[in-house]
């Protein structure tokens, strides 16, 4: 049997989408135009914060990236993890 501990955390202002990737968690932030990188591994960890273009929205993982659509001003950003 699995034993899942629920970790609660205040990782955006305004999330979008998130997506998991490489063990990773990626969560878009439409307020402060980042994306946030939480490892589940060390869930008492700040996230890594990556500056996007103005409003990420939509995170997907794909073809060995991360990719991060932004509402504003119609970008596609490709993460290399």
């Amino acid at each position: 049997m699995v034993t899942c501990q629920p970790v609660t955390t205040d990782a955006a202002r305004e999330p979008g989408q998130i997506a998991f990737a490489r063990g990773r968690v990626y969560l878009a932030d439409t307020i402060d135009h980042s994306v946030l990188i939480l490892d589940p591994k060390h869930p008492r960890h700040e996230p890594e914060s990556l500056r996007m273009p103005l409003n990420p929205y939509a995170v997907a993982p794909g073809a060995g990236h991360v990719w991060v659509s932004g509402l504003a001003h119609n970008t596609l950003t490709r993460l290399d993890f």
